[in-house]
């Protein structure tokens, strides 16, 4: 009917179409193309030759064929109208947003002959929409992130009053273990404000390309056995189990020991939160068949949905956003972790079931600096140093 403009009535309603400043085409009941007008050459780049013939869906984002194809089936089967947003490839290549709306052609005598698509450029809208979710985000982070703050704040400051007025009877009374007590949450608040501004420091480095890894050729399996044997204690007297599993005696990678140090802490830390007296966290290392390192940190933790999957390495997303819950954090750990993974060229990954665990995947590349620009391993930690590191990470944990 479309292809050729046969009599007055198909030319009357082709520049009625036309005349239209929205993008319309009509395609047969499999959703191959017989018209498209002016408009809708405009807005997606498209010749009517390059169009005609071809199936809608062959233009259409992967991620919303599925959604589209439901709707058009329940318009071929009941008749029913929809409207839904979707991306469409333009001829340069990039997706264009488009609010689509469907209706069934039929002539005359009632005969279905195809479909009417009608279509509104989004981008706009999107773009708008996009930024004003970003600016909610943004505020809702910085309203949690001066709880953060404020929390370990009062602590420290409560403390300390309760230290200076009772200084002079402790002192005669040499309570020991109640002065050891009121150290201990100073100590642990003033590692949580640390820990807070130094993740924030470091992110705001990353953002400004300016935060530097100091990449040497070192044993990862040494690495990350490292900080599982030093985390053992602290995991154990949560009364958690906390395994290290390595199919690896040996693997030399490029790589920061300190930041990798970092990511591994962070990720017990995060195990730890989300698991239960009685439950385990494994730590494990196996080298795939491109010789790339994979690092697992698995728990049998209360796990999460996939949707709040899609969303837990955002910088300014957490699993609970809420000021009563039941684990502290300001949410920006492991958006930390997954840059420092990233700037390692290598990958982070989260597969969780809810009531049956997490478990997160580091892949490392297995590249190897130069000789001449390999430095001689100038991270050497002393023990009391990784102590320093534990207690840091594992801040916002309490007893």
């Amino acid at each position: 009917m479309f292809k050729a403009v046969e009599n007055k009535r198909t030319k009357f309603n082709c520049y009625l179409a036309d005349s239209i400043p929205d993008l319309i085409c009509v395609t047969d009941l499999g959703m191959k193309y017989l018209y498209v007008n002016r408009w809708y050459q405009k807005a997606t780049g498209y010749q009517p030759k390059e169009l005609l013939g071809r199936s809608l869906l062959g233009f259409i984002h992967d991620g919303d064929q599925e959604k589209l194809k439901k709707v058009f089936n329940q318009l071929l089967e009941e008749g029913a109208l929809f409207r839904l947003n979707i991306r469409y490839r333009h001829a340069n290549g990039h997706y264009i947003y488009l609010e689509v709306s469907g209706n069934l052609l039929l002539e005359d005598d009632e005969e279905l002959q195809g479909i009417v698509f009608t279509a509104r450029d989004i981008a706009a809208r999107e773009k708008r929409d996009l930024k004003l979710e970003f600016n909610k985000l943004k505020t809702n982070f910085f309203a949690k992130l001066s709880h953060e703050f404020k929390t370990p704040i009062n602590v420290i400051f409560s403390t300390l009053q309760i230290l200076d007025l009772n200084k002079e009877r402790l002192i005669k009374l040499i309570n020991q273990d109640k002065f050891e007590m009121y150290m201990v949450i100073i100590r642990q608040n003033v590692y949580r404000l640390l820990r807070l501004v130094n993740n924030l420091i470091d992110l705001t480095k990353i953002d400004s390309d300016s935060f530097v890894l100091n990449l040497q050729n070192v044993d990862i399996i040494q690495v990350v056995e490292g900080v599982t044997n030093i985390s053992r204690r602290f995991v154990e007297e949560r009364n958690r189990e906390l395994i290290f599993d390595s199919g690896l005696t040996e693997k030399i990678i490029a790589c920061d020991p300190y930041n990798i140090k970092r990511v591994i802490f962070n990720l017990i830390s995060n195990s730890l939160k989300f698991t239960r007296a009685g439950d385990w966290i494994k730590v494990s290392l196996l080298e795939e068949s491109d010789h790339s390192v994979i690092i697992s940190i698995k728990d049998s933790g209360i796990g999460m949905n996939s949707e709040k999957q899609e969303f837990i390495f955002d910088r300014f997303r957490q699993i609970d956003d809420s000021f009563t819950r039941n684990t502290e954090g300001s949410g920006i750990g492991l958006a930390l972790v997954k840059s420092l993974v990233e700037m390692h060229q290598g990958k982070i990954t989260v597969h969780s079931v809810p009531g049956e665990g997490s478990e997160f995947i580091i892949k490392l590349p297995a590249r190897l600096l130069p000789l001449q620009e390999n430095k001689e391993n100038s991270y050497q930690p002393t023990p009391s140093h990784l102590i320093d590191m534990i207690n840091l990470e594992f801040s916002d944990i309490y007893n």
